[in-house]
């Protein structure tokens, strides 16, 4: 590092990260970069998700739901995630979709649900360490009854508090599916299961919206991506400040 720093002067960091974002792509494209993850999605949700529909062209998708799960007990999600995973480490995105059946048992209580949240992050995090996290937001129940308004409340405080854990953790992204699943302030109708008397089920348009959002999520590069890119395309070994301005206002 002395060697560069006397070569290249202040922008010694820069041009190293720079060599090892190339030296990084250049072994990803000859097959020997030990590092480099899979593109294995696994899903952690409850009876919606298992009604999303992913086709063979969805290869690498595991969609670890199951009915009545909650998000105070994730357990047996990643149980039945790492019955089709080899190795935890090459998961490259997860995405929690729970809350629902925990707003249900604790109707009055987002503060409850809130620190189930926190937990299950770290589990997931630790469970899948090299892996970006997709959170969703918990979405709303249809209905207009005192019953279902109570629910919904719920619904909104603990939603607000996953939105806060996003914006102040990096490692965590928020999957806006109560935005989704909202029309005029209210759930819209016309994507739940009509034959559902709780207000919780979607239908057919419902899942495929789910879906859509969650191929949204795969698709997005993460932020170490990002960087690796950033580096692989640079034309010049000694950025200008002009670029680096540039950069520093789209991040």
């Amino acid at each position: 590092m002395d060697k560069d720093i006397r070569e290249f002067g202040e922008y010694a960091g820069e041009i190293r990260e720079g060599r090892e974002s190339n030296a990084f792509f250049d072994n990803a494209d000859q097959g020997t970069n030990a590092e480099s993850k899979s593109d294995q999605l696994v899903i952690l949700g409850a009876s919606n998700c298992k009604r999303c529909v992913f086709d063979q062209l969805d290869a690498g998708v595991i969609n670890a739901s199951i009915s009545g799960s909650t998000i105070s007990n994730v357990t047996p999600n990643l149980e039945l995630a790492t019955t089709e995973i080899k190795n935890p480490a090459e998961v490259s995105k997860v995405i929690i979709c729970l809350g629902t059946n925990d707003v249900s048992r604790n109707k009055s209580r987002p503060d409850k649900i809130n620190v189930h949240v926190t937990k299950t992050l770290e589990v997931v995090k630790n469970t899948f360490d090299n892996a970006e996290i997709g959170i969703c937001t918990i979405i709303p129940r249809k209905g207009r009854s005192v019953h279902i308004q109570e629910l919904n409340n719920t619904t909104l405080a603990v939603n607000d508090f996953i939105k806060t854990v996003c914006e102040e953790d990096d490692d965590v992204k928020i999957i806006d599916l109560s935005a989704i699943f909202t029309k005029e302030g209210v759930a819209n109708q016309s994507l739940y299961d009509t034959q559902d008397s709780n207000g919780v089920h979607i239908n057919t348009l419902g899942a495929k919206l789910i879906t859509d959002a969650f191929h949204n999520f795969r698709s997005r590069l993460d932020l170490n991506d990002r960087k690796r890119m950033r580096g692989a395309s640079s034309t010049s070994s000694v950025p200008s400040p002009i670029i680096r301005k540039e950069k520093k206002a789209k991040c």
